[in-house]
Parts: C-alpha cells; sequence; structure tokens
C-alpha cells in the first residue's frame, strides 16, 4: 500500500513507497498505482521503469542520458513515455527537446498535479485535458 518516507526534496517532493518501490513523490506513486490498473486491465502489456535514453545532437555526439519515469506499451503494440512532473527545470525541457528530437517514434506525455498534462508528438507539443 501506500508509505511516505521523512524528508523532502528541495522542491517539496514526498518519497512515497507504493507496491515495494519508492517514488521521489506523492504524484509519481499515484501515477504508478493508475499504471497497475492499465496493466490489470490488460491496455498496457509492459512497463519499464526508469529506462536509460542516450541523447544525442546534430552532429552524432552524445549530449547527455534522460531517463523518463516510465515506458508503456500497449496491446496495440504502440509505446508512451511517461513522466510524472512538479517542477519543469530547464535542464528537463532542454532534455525534452533532445528526446523528441532523437526518439519520434515515442509520445511522450508529461503529467502535471494539476487537471491537465503535456503531450508531446512528433516534436509538437499538444494540450490535453485529463479525464476526472
Amino acid at each position: 500500500m501506500w508509505h511516505t518516507h521523512r524528508g523532502a526534496n528541495k522542491y517539496g517532493a514526498i518519497k512515497t513507497e507504493y507496491q515495494g518501490r519508492v517514488y521521489d513523490s506523492k504524484f509519481e506513486a499515484r501515477v504508478a498505482a493508475d499504471i497497475s490498473l492499465l496493466v490489470k486491465s490488460g491496455d498496457v502489456i509492459s512497463v519499464e521503469t526508469q529506462r536509460t535514453f542516450d541523447l544525442y545532437g546534430k552532429n552524432g555526439n552524445k549530449i547527455c542520458s534522460h531517463r523518463p519515469d516510465w515506458l508503456l506499451t500497449f496491446k496495440d503494440s504502440h509505446q508512451e513515455v511517461w513522466e510524472a512532473k512538479g517542477v519543469e527545470t530547464a535542464v528537463f525541457r532542454m532534455k525534452l527537446l533532445l528526446f523528441t528530437d532523437n526518439y519520434p517514434q515515442y509520445d511522450y506525455f508529461i503529467l502535471k498535479q494539476t487537471t491537465s498534462y503535456y503531450a508531446f508528438r512528433n516534436g509538437k507539443r499538444v494540450l490535453r485535458k485529463r479525464k476526472a
């Protein structure tokens, strides 16, 4: 079940345990619970957490790596990257741009604690409302 850990990071997030795994925030643990429901329903057939993606510049040199929260594979075989995000830093925005350039085959969803989330498809930002 849920278990919060003492101490918070510089953005005020409190580490939270869900199903034996410690997440960086309560919100991230809630997203993990939602993903568990998608797996149980059969909509998602595979979940990979914290997969590392190497990011390259236009000249082909490796610039950095990016490790999003989840890579989901759905039953129709399409894949989505999900990132639970409280604070979007300049470094995150730079990595997001590099990711969408390097991996256009993935839809990238930035889940926010508000009622909306941002999706990136083929490098273009799309705002969508989360269903209540």
